[in-house]
């Protein structure tokens, strides 16, 4: 990340066009515009700049100083923006997967390590990330478990994980929106990554309909990508992007080599 992408990125996006204002409470439409008018009346208008369009390329190690005698460490493969028809899919993997981390790695194999997964959700630079967070003895035992899970989920996921993974969310979700302000955040953040208005029951629906070939697919379609490693305090003999690639993927191809339905595939 230099200067220079940061102030573009700043520009293009952070500006009076592209706000949205979320309102909750005992009002009408008319007193809220009447309240937005008189507030920001006096805000400059912009001319819309275009967006740069970030990509994930993959194939960086970064090693940061840390005082602790403990280590960190995050895994980054290229992952699916916002409104990809396979974001619902890669929310439920994701759920999978820190399950599956969680009963190999702790209990099953009594690593003391602590993974954690996630996916960013942005309408173009997402990453899917994997982390681990230990002793360097630990993290190298722990490793190698994290990179077979993630070729197994590729090639195989029960019908209950999905169900366990979908009840999980759903309430996760629900209760996400309870306060008000959390439901202004999802309207609005909602509106500007895909432009249309918030529907809860639609994203409920999504992940009702995902099933375990979904999963499956998509894991594939990410974990074929290049990743990016970022690794904090100790440091130990660690595997190149390329090599975990390779351990991780199940199918040579590019990511973008299995669409969602409805995505063009690449040329």
């Amino acid at each position: 990340m230099t200067s220079s992408t940061l102030i573009a990125y700043h520009a293009a996006h952070y500006t009076p066009n592209n706000m949205v204002l979320a309102v909750s409470g005992d009002v009408t439409f008319e007193e809220v515009m009447a309240l937005a008018t008189r507030k920001l009346e006096d805000v400059p208008a912009f001319e819309q700049r275009p967006r740069p369009v970030f990509r994930h390329t993959g194939g960086e190690t970064v090693h940061l100083p840390y005082s602790g005698e403990d280590m960190k460490g995050w895994i980054c493969f290229p992952g699916i923006s916002r409104n990809d028809p396979d974001h619902a899919a890669v929310n439920i993997m994701s759920h999978i997967l820190n399950h599956r981390f969680n009963d190999e790695i702790q209990e099953n194999r009594k690593i003391a390590c602590s993974t954690t997964v996630g996916h960013m959700n942005h309408a173009d630079a997402d990453g899917f990330v994997a982390g681990t967070f230990g002793s360097p003895e630990t993290i190298a035992q722990a490793l190698p478990v994290l990179f077979q899970e993630i070729r197994n989920i590729q090639k195989s996921v029960r019908p209950e994980e999905i169900a366990l993974a979908r009840d999980s969310l759903r309430m996760e979700f629900v209760q996400g929106l309870e306060k008000p302000e959390d439901m202004c955040m999802a309207i609005g953040s909602h509106m500007i990554v895909s432009g249309t208005m918030f529907d809860p029951q639609a994203e409920l629906r999504a992940s009702a309909k995902v099933t375990a070939q979904d999963v499956q697919r998509v894991a594939r379609r990410i974990f074929s990508g290049l990743p990016s490693m970022t690794f904090m305090g100790a440091t130990l003999p660690l595997p190149t992007p390329q090599e975990i690639r390779a351990m991780v993927r199940t199918h040579p191809q590019n990511p973008c080599a299995l669409p969602a339905p409805g995505l063009r595939p690449c040329m």
